[in-house]
């Protein structure tokens, strides 16, 4: 019942693609590492709001996330960025929710999301 299509939002998801280290001013390495995104692409998820005893049930007491989301065909990774409107640019600073925490069944997927300070 919690992946019909009626519950589902449209979200814009970048994931991670690569790491490269990140330049100073003068074009020097500065020994930091930045993440390079992905293109943003739509998908449609069911969201769920983190309190009840649905968080307890799935990944129990001491996990508290801001979100929950559930499907049966959509694979996500950790460190994956969800926005609620489409985004335009630096994806790491500007979006809604990061996967933070994912378990997997026999058929279906259910992330833990931390919403951005």
């Amino acid at each position: 019942m919690r992946t019909l299509a009626r519950n589902q939002t449209k979200l814009w998801i970048v994931s991670p693609a690569t790491k490269v280290e990140a330049l100073d001013s003068d074009g020097y390495r500065t020994g930091e590492f930045v993440s390079v995104f992905t293109s943003p692409t739509i998908i449609y998820l069911s969201l769920y709001p983190s309190t009840g005893s649905i968080v307890e049930q799935l990944f129990g007491k001491d996990y508290s996330p801001d979100m929950l989301a559930c499907s049966n065909d959509i694979v996500l990774t950790k460190d994956t960025l969800l926005f609620l409107q489409e985004p335009i640019s630096d994806y790491a600073t500007t979006y809604d929710y990061k996967v933070d925490k994912i378990l997997e069944s026999l058929n279906t997927y259910q992330y833990g999301l931390r919403r951005r300070i």
